[in-house]
């Protein structure tokens, strides 16, 4: 059969135009995935200082349940979920959850030019493992989002189901082919609000503040599937939930800070944060729950956070890998220790996260994330 001399034309059309597609395509979302050490890579338009974002002030406390909800009015908002789980042969599991909304205006809209981007972050390690996936969305066109009555906080198939407005009781819900599980989580205290009703000072004469919201202490039980072994693995445990949102910190490359949190025995929960800010002695600052539910913020004065040892993970990150805590008023005096130094996580927001050793006046488990490294 004969072709016509231009026959062959539409093809070839069609073909560039898809390689055009795809080409821009990959420009784009690659420039997304590509990792900086000073974190100057292409989120940069998030982060405009010449955009305008609602005020976080001291006089507007935080409300629940109605502060679940996003709050598009501020730049960043972000979900962290930070669980010690062991197996039935006791083999240690630390798991680790990130949801994060960001934007970059403060004009809604409904395409994919949407001023929110949405990223889910995920890992799972033991001593000598890790297994991590990420997930990211424009906002607008269905992908991603948060609706209350009942709480439901989706990206794409990884989602937390809450029974009430709430998240607790909840399930939270993730599937990759690195890593997937299903986990069952209910609350074992009130949901507590640090700071000033929920608002927390960052620094001691600045205006760097945002707002935050505390689960210190969930008990967890589901099933993990890891790429490599060959059965799901039931797990059990303790977790902590934290929300935070404002207009600071999340990749800004001169505004970091060191958390821990610790689940004592006897049932005191404590966290601890070292904030660090370009030409500025860093502030320290906590959270002290004690079993009775009394809620006692501690302030730069009234705690220690010094670092002991540094580490080099095999990705080339210098990380303070043991750090010793003080609170000498309630008798805390705790050394946490990394498990598994290399948990450097080259995401789209990058960080240190996964679970520590704990040894001195307390018996405890804990976890630690460290930003700006």
């Amino acid at each position: 059969m004969r072709t016509s001399r231009h026959g062959w034309c539409l093809p070839l059309i069609v073909f560039l135009i898809v390689l055009l597609v795809v080409g821009l395509g990959y420009a784009f979302w690659g420039g997304l995935l590509v990792h900086r050490s000073n974190q100057d890579n292409s989120l940069a338009p998030f982060f405009s200082e010449q955009q305008h974002y609602q005020e976080v002030k001291a006089e507007r406390p935080v409300v629940l349940p109605q502060d679940f909800s996003f709050h598009p009015a501020f730049q960043n908002e972000w979900w962290t979920l930070m669980a010690n789980v062991t197996d039935s042969d006791g083999h240690r599991y630390g798991i680790q959850w990130t949801y994060m909304r960001l934007a970059h205006d403060d004009v809604e809209s409904i395409s994919w030019e949407h001023p929110q981007l949405y990223l889910a972050q995920v890992a799972v390690s033991d001593k000598h493992h890790v297994w991590k996936s990420q997930r990211l969305s424009r906002g607008g066109i269905g992908q991603a989002g948060l609706s209350l009555k009942p709480f439901h906080l989706w990206l794409d198939n990884w989602d937390w189901h809450g029974m009430t407005e709430s998240p607790l009781p909840g399930v939270l819900a993730v599937d990759t082919d690195e890593v997937s599980f299903r986990l069952s989580m209910a609350a074992q205290t009130p949901f507590v609000l640090p700071g000033h009703q929920g608002y927390k000072s960052l620094n001691r004469d600045g205006p760097v503040a945002l707002y935050a919201i505390d689960m210190p202490r969930i008990e967890m039980t589901g099933s993990l599937r890891l790429r490599g072994v060959n059965k799901p693995i039931s797990v059990s445990g303790i977790a902590w939930l934290s929300k935070r949102w404002g207009n600071d910190f999340v990749m800004q490359k001169n505004r970091n800070w060191d958390w821990m949190v610790f689940h004592l025995q006897g049932g005191t929960e404590l966290s601890v944060t070292r904030y660090r800010q370009s030409n500025q002695m860093p502030f320290d600052g906590g959270v002290l729950t004690l079993p009775n539910g009394e809620v006692h913020n501690l302030g730069p004065d009234e705690l220690m956070i010094v670092p002991q040892l540094v580490a080099t993970t095999d990705n080339g990150h210098e990380i303070p890998s043991q750090w010793h805590i003080q609170i000498p008023a309630y008798g805390i005096d705790l050394t946490a220790t990394t498990i598994n130094k290399d948990l450097w996580l080259p995401f789209i927001v990058p960080y240190w996260q996964g679970p520590v050793n704990v040894s001195g006046s307390h018996s405890a488990v804990g976890f630690m994330q460290l930003t700006g490294y």
